[in-house]
């Protein structure tokens, strides 16, 4: 507890729970911000605690003015690096303040700064504070406080503000006409229906459903979804039951019959309803059905005279830019206590915004990055004393490669008793966003996720297919995909195979890191060439010499090796040699 001469009190809290008066001071102050946001609320802060709590300390401070609550900031700190600090609701919020009524804003953000001063705090991040908040003028003249202040334009949030006048006649709908169409082409599967849930019991029925439809998204994106993490999914389940106790909880679902397709985890709160967390069906892409539900949102709202607008939140999605009519700018501060810390952060986002000034420069700089996070991981994994050998090799094996592989195919009609306890599914996007949480923290299978979903976006195509082995309790064990035979290109050798009648390729196997060693390789792959067997398709399969686990259990297994294709490499590539299985070398 420290007093200033101005009988100013304030106090740093580690935690929000006991805090008994707390709550309904601190949601009183949100009511004087320029914007109340839900973001501010003390229940938004409440669920952030209770969630990320090994993640980031809880930092509170509550600033009084006798016994009146004039000032609050909620900011935490990494536990390994309680000399930086930032805003609690940094990763989840759309926009991030330091709360009070703007007349008082300065006093508290000078209070504030002086309190993280002595508490030995060197860097502070502020990030997302709205353009039009009193704090930015407030952390401008930090100086004073003894921090080095810099700042930034963040993100442009796009928002529907309705724009009601009093009109003769029924009100112009507002939905685009290629809305309308995808709303005609979906009410042709069954009634289309809007839905509010609002109530904490059936918001938690359907959130695994958003989980998973969110996954899923993300994945046929080539982006790893923020809900693999089990910190986020929990902060979601303690913000639908804080939201819905205070009635500002606002789930919105796109219904086709009884089947939901569309979704948006959202809330309003002073007459703001937030598109925070939407998500639809993929299998549903071709008919819109985000923008379907978007689109009977705007309808629903212009007609709900408490309802002042849709704030569409983070993003630069096209499709808001198309249908918004206003947006609200975020700035970012960075504080802080080292004049040369401070020049340092200065040079580096005066780089950052020349290099993204050209995005050819930027792909070159982006992709120069990644070839040295590569070398720098390499060097970690091998040591740098073997790193100019392992460059080396890789120079010799440019210039002189031998590349063999070999080809196997099943001839019988039983599986061996290794695979018996487990099931093959076809892969789908339910099994793949499963799939994706059950192995979240495997980075590796997570990219092979990726791909899979990008192949299951072509799936109309019928040009592969995908399969997973799963266990008793749904877990998958092992991947695969299957395509025809002929005209397969290997990309080991650059070469495509020749035309054979009846004949599936199984290609792209992998095995999650934590299932490996356990054979599961082999009972995947024999499971589905039963599968093609009695579908009359003969099932092949290949392996590269240099991949020995992959050869070892292909030689175990039921597979017969016919033949190998080898490639040899002085230079430039050499026209491929086929040869006998007797004669390779497995």
């Amino acid at each position: 507890m420290n007093s200033s001469p101005e009988g100013i009190q304030g106090l740093f809290l580690k935690t929000l729970e006991g805090e008994v008066s707390l709550p309904d001071e601190w949601n009183q102050l949100v009511l004087q911000m320029e914007v109340p946001q839900v973001f501010f609320t003390y229940e938004w802060a409440l669920a952030l605690e209770r969630s990320f709590r090994s993640s980031a300390e809880p930092l509170i401070f509550a600033l009084r003015r006798g016994e009146v609550l004039i000032g609050v900031a909620a900011l935490a700190c990494k536990p390994l690096s309680p000399e930086e600090t930032f805003f609690l609701g940094a990763s989840t919020a759309d926009y991030c303040d330091i709360v009070s009524a703007p007349e008082d804003r300065s006093l508290v953000v000078r209070e504030l700064l002086r309190a993280l001063r002595r508490l030995g705090v060197r860097k502070v991040t502020l990030a997302s504070i709205p353009h039009n908040s009193a704090t930015i003028d407030a952390l401008s003249q930090a100086r004073s406080s003894g921090y080095w202040s810099s700042s930034r334009p963040a993100y442009i949030c796009s928002r529907i503000v309705f724009k009601r006048e009093a009109k003769n006649g029924a009100p112009k709908s507002i939905i685009s006409s290629r809305t309308k169409d995808k709303l005609r082409r979906l009410s042709k599967l069954g009634p289309v229906k809007l839905v509010h849930l609002r109530e904490r019991d059936e918001a938690l029925g359907v959130l695994d459903s958003i989980v998973r439809a969110q996954i899923s998204r993300f994945l046929a994106a080539l982006r790893a979804s923020p809900l693999l993490l089990e910190e986020r999914r929990r902060f979601l389940e303690e913000l639908i039951g804080l939201l819905s106790k205070k009635q500002w909880l606002d789930i919105s679902l796109l219904k086709v019959g009884e089947r939901e397709i569309a979704w948006n985890l959202g809330f309003q709160f002073e007459g703001i309803s937030f598109w925070y967390l939407p998500t639809f069906d993929i299998s549903m892409e071709s008919l819109s059905p985000g923008a379907c539900l978007l689109g009977l949102m705007m309808e629903e709202g212009s007609n709900e005279h408490s309802l002042k607008e849709i704030d569409l939140g983070l993003g630069d999605e096209g499709y808001k830019a198309r249908i918004a009519n206003d947006s609200r700018a975020t700035f970012s501060f960075v504080l802080s206590s080292n004049a040369i810390i401070h020049a340092k952060f200065l040079v580096r986002e005066s780089l950052t915004r020349l290099v993204k000034a050209s995005s050819s420069c930027e792909r070159a700089v982006r992709s120069f990055l990644r070839w040295a996070n590569k070398l720098m991981g390499a060097a970690r994994r091998e040591g740098v004393a073997r790193m100019p050998g392992l460059l080396f090799k890789k120079v010799w094996e440019k210039a002189f490669k031998r590349d063999e592989i070999v080809f196997f195919e099943w001839p019988r009609t039983t599986i061996s008793e290794r695979g018996a306890a487990s099931t093959l599914q076809k892969m789908d996007w339910e099994n793949l966003a499963k799939s994706a949480l059950d192995h979240s923290e495997d980075a590796a299978t997570i990219e092979y996720l990726k791909r899979s979903a990008q192949r299951l976006k072509r799936a109309d195509q019928k040009c592969s297919q995908g399969f997973a082995l799963t266990s008793e309790t749904g877990t998958a064990l092992h991947y695969c995909w299957i395509t025809d035979f002929s005209g397969f290109k290997l990309e080991e050798i650059q070469h495509k195979l020749p035309a054979l009648k009846d004949a599936l390729m199984i290609f792209d196997c992998w095995t999650p890191n934590s299932m490996r060693g356990m054979h599961y390789y082999a009972a995947a792959v024999e499971h589905v060439a039963q599968e093609l067997h009695k579908q009359g398709k003969s099932g092949w399969i290949f392996s590269s010499t240099r991949n020995t686990p992959s050869l070892n259990a292909l030689r175990k297994s039921s597979f017969v090796p016919r033949y190998s294709i080898i490639r040899r490499k002085l230079f430039f590539r050499m026209p491929v040699e086929e040869l006998p299985a007797i004669r390779a070398k497995i």
